[in-house]
């Protein structure tokens, strides 16, 4: 009994180390054939980069530039590729009328990619140089002092203005005197000197409104010209 025991061992053990070596000498046979790409034997069902997939394990990748070669037989590979990125901004903010081009092509430097509705970017346009003509006419309309302003957009014509009733305001003095000299002597009657006295009034009324109106034209010019010329330079930007 204990020799058919001892006998079974031995068969068991015998039977494990030839399976053992048949199976080291498979590998080391066809182990170089299995993990090479090359082989058809890589790329089959059992292959090693099936079983590579399967476990999840991390694959070699080498990355070269693509070259031409002329094959006789019919050769199966993998490989990925990966192009340059070129971040193409579309600055306007419209529509799309036509895409000449579809995903995949191949395109090349200058080439027209889309069409865009320039309907709304046309209608800015227009505005915009709608603005910046409104905006120099105004900068002209205040250099000018054109009568429908303020007094502030005419400081020469009020200053002129100033000028011309200092003198009216003389002129009305004199005549005033003139008649006072005639009233005493008798040669004018009271009335006309009387006329003259009003008349002086109202110049000189008329004078110290020149006098305000250019005041206000003289301090407020500066700033309306800045203003109209700060107008330009948004329309323009």
């Amino acid at each position: 009994m204990e020799r058919r025991v001892f006998t079974k061992k031995r068969v068991l053990v015998s039977t494990v180390i030839a399976a053992g070596l048949i199976f080291g000498a498979g590998a080391f046979v066809f182990y170089p054939a299995y993990v090479n790409s090359a082989s058809r034997l890589y790329s089959s069902v059992i292959g090693f980069l099936k079983v590579q997939r399967f476990l999840g394990a991390p694959m070699e990748a080498e990355a070269g530039h693509p070259v031409l070669h002329d094959f006789q037989t019919p050769v199966l590979g993998e490989g990925t590729t990966q192009c340059d990125f070129y971040n193409v901004p579309v600055v306007p903010i419209t529509r799309v009328k036509s895409l000449l081009v579809d995903e995949g092509d191949q395109v090349k430097k200058g080439q027209v990619l889309a069409e865009l509705d320039d309907t709304q970017a046309q209608i800015k346009y227009q505005s915009a140089k709608l603005a910046l003509a409104d905006a120099k006419a105004q900068l002209v309309r205040v250099k000018a002092g054109s009568m429908n302003t303020m007094q502030a957009e005419r400081p020469e014509k009020d200053t002129a203005d100033l000028a011309g009733m200092e003198k009216v305001v003389k002129s009305a003095e004199s005549k005033v005197e003139m008649y006072q000299r005639m009233e005493k002597d008798g040669s004018s009657s009271k009335l006309e000197l009387v006329n003259a006295e009003i008349e002086l009034a109202n110049d000189e009324t008329s004078l110290e409104q020149a006098k305000i109106s250019s005041g206000i034209s003289n301090r407020g010019a500066p700033s309306s010209l800045e203003i109209a010329q700060n107008a330009v330079g948004d329309a323009q930007n």
